[in-house]
């Protein structure tokens, strides 16, 4: 859409140039005159050009197959513009790099789907984004696993895992994490605290 406004532009300008042309017979004037058309018009060609080569340079073969070359170009996208944040298109590039394993890409689909950034809302589905980066030791996906494990009122809902996630995001640095695992440790009955520990214990594992 942007090309095409930029196209309309140059044409506009080129005809406002004809159609501003002297009426003298002079020929230096005249060759003046379409000198300065011929020079807009191959300055706009260049310009899109450029545009398409670089748009494109994203688009090899070998940047599509490259996670971390998709979950850039999807942050770029996101952040590039604030006024006109593309959030499809870099829903896209976010969900090919996650469904490679990307943990950083799996945290920004996760936080698009529970903002509601894409065609759909839904915590469960966001939850599950964000439960596969923590799983890979994403600090900023284990608070907001915890956040959802405990706030959210659908299924999901599980004081033992918020607990969990709290506690690894708080041993990643996450200082937001401390307050809130002794939050939810408050909450939890004995038994539920014998359990949250012995999860604990078994996430860790996994991280390492």
């Amino acid at each position: 859409m942007d090309k095409m406004k930029a196209m309309s532009m140059h044409v506009n300008k080129a005809r406002h140039r004809w159609t501003s042309v002297p009426t003298s017979t002079n020929p230096l004037i005249l060759c003046g005159w379409l000198m300065l058309i011929m020079i807009g018009a191959i300055g706009w060609q260049t310009t899109i050009a450029g545009e398409l080569s670089a748009e494109k340079a994203h688009e090899s073969p070998k940047a599509l197959n490259d996670s971390e070359a998709q979950y850039q170009l999807g942050m770029s996208l996101l952040k590039g513009n604030p006024d006109a944040p593309q959030h499809e298109r870099a829903r896209h590039h976010f969900s090919v790099a996650a469904s490679t394993g990307h943990a950083s890409a799996q945290y920004e689909l996760g936080m698009m789907i529970l903002n509601g950034q894409t065609p759909y809302q839904n915590a469960d589905v966001a939850l599950d984004w964000l439960s596969r980066a923590a799983l890979q030791g994403h600090s900023k996906a284990m608070l907001e696993a915890g956040k959802l494990y405990e706030t959210n009122t659908g299924l999901s809902r599980n004081k033992i895992k918020a607990y969990v996630w709290y506690a690894l995001a708080n041993e990643k640095g996450i200082s937001e994490g401390l307050g809130s695992k002794e939050r939810v440790w408050k909450s939890m009955n004995f038994n539920d605290r014998q359990r949250a520990q012995i999860k604990l214990l078994k996430v860790k594992k996994q991280l390492q």
